[in-house]
């Protein structure tokens, strides 16, 4: 069973994220961990994304078996899996759900969808890999308080930090492949079973012949030591205190897929967005660190990892709203925008301004005495 036919959002996710590397040849990562969230003060279910992201580049200046095997490729695995289906995912929510309740919150995921994807893009000085790896939790229980009228709402926001240490295997039969200019075949029916937390276990999988370049060579610690890093962990995001993010109201925010099939995709709403990681005035991400190593290995090798200085989240939350710490937890503050609408039906003739009416008097003034002058002299 394809599990995009379950689930039309991870569909257009998956379309999206092929597209781009369509066009770009490599998904351009630009975020370390990146959350997109909508939080209605109604309490009702939503479903953030987390999207976490890992980026390597290997230059081989002077040649060598690495730029063999990797010069040419175009190589993209994409896994897909929901807590329903796949025991594994299920454990992962579980395993999410557990640190949630040791933070003191009584947020809890009902579901997870989750979507992988590795690209690799080899050229004839240096192959780009792309570790990719997004979860959709749906998440209850952040209401804290249902304020009424003059009264705010308290909303959790302690769940949006966690992080996954443990490996996280999944089934290849959810996994496919696509394989662009290059003879070469990968078959995803065959793998047994695909890490996809680490990415050095994911590059032994599907990449043996490289691993085998580098094994017991000098170089092998220093490459393991850069890929034995979980993707999994979404704590930088509070690494800036919530207090700190930049906040702007938006008296017409647009409900998007972040929001159940209960909250109507597409409807307005005032909402207070909070965000970190873009600069507001320029909407551009902030800039990514290289940081990169030699490491020997038949011959010299340059491994460089981006990382990125600043995760990237934004928070949409319904209504004028400000955070808050709650016995050291964070939480948003939040009351509906009272209506300023005028007590008596609106009318199309009440938008008309005060000036054209004048002018229409005028008009009309200046036409009845033409009309009455021409009579006059008949």
């Amino acid at each position: 069973m394809d599990l995009r036919e379950g689930c039309p959002e991870l569909k257009t996710l998956y379309l999206s994220i092929i597209f781009m590397i369509l066009l770009c040849g490599t998904i351009p990562a630009w975020a370390y961990v990146g959350l997109d969230a909508y939080l209605p003060i109604s309490g009702d279910p939503v479903t953030p994304d987390f999207k976490f992201d890992k980026t390597y580049k290997i230059d081989y200046p002077n040649g060598g078996k690495l730029k063999d095997a990797l010069d040419g490729w175009n190589l993209t695995v994409t896994c897909f899996g929901n807590s329903s289906s796949s025991q594994s995912v299920k454990q992962l929510m579980e395993s999410i759900n557990s640190q949630i309740l040791s933070s003191k919150s009584a947020v809890s995921i009902t579901n997870l969808d989750l979507f992988y994807m590795f690209s690799l893009r080899g050229t004839p000085t240096y192959a780009a890999m792309d570790y990719l790896l997004v979860l959709r939790p749906t998440i209850t229980g952040y209401l804290i308080n249902d304020g009424h009228g003059k009264t705010p709402s308290t909303l959790d926001a302690s769940w949006m930090g966690f992080a996954i240490n443990n490996p996280l295997v999944i089934d290849a039969k959810n996994c496919r492949n696509m394989v662009i200019n290059h003879p070469a075949e990968i078959d995803a029916k065959n793998y047994e079973d695909l890490e996809i937390n680490y990415p050095l276990n994911t590059t032994k999988s599907i990449l043996p012949d490289v691993y085998n370049v580098i094994y017991n060579t000098p170089g092998e610690e220093i490459f393991d030591q850069a890929f034995n890093q979980n993707l999994i962990d979404s704590t930088p995001l509070l690494q800036i205190p919530l207090d700190k993010w930049d906040s702007l109201y938006d008296p017409a925010y647009t409900l998007t897929d972040t929001a159940e099939p209960s909250l109507s995709k597409g409807e307005k709403a005032g909402a207070t967005a909070f965000s970190t990681g873009l600069d507001l005035a320029s909407s551009v991400p902030s800039q990514p660190n290289n940081i990169g190593t030699d490491f020997v290995a038949d011959t010299k090798y340059h491994l460089s990892k981006i990382d990125h200085p600043y995760a990237s989240g934004t928070i949409n939350v319904e209504g004028h709203a400000n955070t808050n710490q709650i016995q050291g937890g964070w939480t948003f503050i939040t009351m509906t925008p009272v209506s300023t609408c005028c007590p008596y039906p609106v009318h199309w003739y009440d938008n008309v301004p005060s000036l054209a009416w004048i002018g229409l008097g005028v008009g009309a003034v200046i036409g009845f005495c033409i009309f009455y002058f021409r009579r006059f002299k008949e």
